[in-house]
């Protein structure tokens, strides 16, 4: 067993799998032997296997927290996040629950996107182990995706103090700084961070994505096409680089690239939302009107999908309900003052002439080069 375990952390997974043979019988007879086979298989993708060994682990022994532990971080790195939970809450019948248990917890309802039971994980963890730089940044992470961006620092500081070099700190700073807004900051973070780790796809991919969103697309591109040589399969490098072609009116060509974002990372409600917009450059309102649907239902705090369907609501003629839309679109994020131009245009074929007046000053005064706003105003 302490051979099979030193290669597979020398990353020999089939010769710890063959080694591990000479231990196997037809029945299975040992918990220990049955946990190393297990991680053994799922190194080498055999998810059925390591599953079947780990399940054959904690029959063997039902207080061996090492084969829960096993099956859960299995079920976790497969994008299996409640069968993880499942199982630790079937270890806290048979096993006393530690700090590492609690972790493990909270990664899981995080990667579910349950924020506030992730929350409750880690602080519990964090109660019984108050210096585990994981679970601390476990929960930051956790505060920064529910908006709680102070708190979210609070614990980023902690994690500093008690490694400075944990794996992701400076890229989890940056990520926070982007979500208060403070893009600048959060480009000089990503920087910062490539410099210590120049060949990071995951820094590369972020600092390509805020740039996307500044604008400065021609370095966007080229951080971006550099990540997808060596992760053919990321969504975000995928969906930015899409961004890019976008702002540059490849329609054809940013909409696969979206599409396949979303066929990666399916539970994105902004990639559904491009995959949309695309669409909707492109006269397909049917499409343009599923994927909308399908983004808001993952995430009903899109500004900017509200903002889309309404637009396909006024060439539809249904005006009173892309006034709601746009209402909403303005809620959620007010520098999309294009949703003004449209309510003005709403307004005006509802002949109310006063308020679509009001809506188009408001247009071209967050956006003051437009001429054919100003030239719906002056029609007005």
């Amino acid at each position: 067993l302490g051979a099979a375990e030193a290669l597979l952390a020398m990353d020999k997974a089939e010769d710890a799998k063959k080694l591990l043979a000479d231990l196997t019988t037809p029945e299975p007879v040992d918990a220990n032997v049955e946990i190393w086979q297990g991680k053994v298989a799922a190194a080498l993708g055999e998810s059925k296997d390591a599953v079947r060994h780990f399940r054959n682990a904690i029959t063997l022994d039902p207080s061996a927290i090492g084969a829960y532990m096993a099956l859960a971080i299995h079920y976790a790195d497969t994008r299996r996040p409640g069968e993880a939970v499942a199982v630790l809450v079937e270890a806290q019948k048979n096993v006393e629950i530690t700090a590492e248990v609690r972790g493990l917890l909270g990664s899981a309802e995080l990667q579910r996107g349950r924020l506030d039971e992730a929350i409750e994980q880690f602080v519990a963890a964090l109660e019984m182990e108050p210096r585990d730089p994981t679970a601390e940044f476990g929960l930051a992470e956790a505060y920064r995706r529910k908006g709680m961006f102070d708190e979210a620092e609070a614990s980023l500081g902690r994690v500093e103090e008690l490694d400075a070099k944990f794996p992701g700190l400076l890229l989890e700073k940056g990520r926070l700084a982007e979500a208060r807004g403070d893009t600048d900051e959060a480009i000089a973070g990503y920087r910062a961070a490539l410099a210590e780790s120049p060949d990071d796809a995951a820094l590369k991919s972020r600092l390509g994505a805020a740039l996307v969103l500044e604008g400065e697309l021609k370095e966007a591109e080229a951080l971006l096409r550099d990540v997808l040589r060596v992760q053919p399969y990321s969504a975000e490098a995928e969906h930015f680089l899409g961004r890019v072609e976008f702002e540059r009116g490849e329609i054809e060509a940013s909409r696969q690239r979206f599409e396949r974002a979303s066929r990666l990372a399916p539970d994105n409600g902004v990639y559904r939302m491009y995959v949309a917009w695309a669409a909707l450059e492109s006269n397909e309102m049917t499409t343009a009107l599923r994927e909308l649907d399908a983004a808001l239902k993952l995430d009903r705090d899109l500004g900017d999908a509200d903002w889309l369907r309404a637009r396909i609501r006024i060439r539809a003629g249904t005006v009173r309900d892309a006034l709601a839309d746009l209402q909403r679109a303005l809620e959620l994020n007010p520098k999309r003052v294009e949703a003004w131009a449209e309510m003005g245009e709403s307004h005006y074929q509802l002949g109310q002439v006063k308020e679509a007046v009001r809506d188009l000053e408001k247009a071209v005064a967050g956006q003051p080069d437009n001429a054919l706003w100003w030239y719906r105003l002056g029609r007005l």
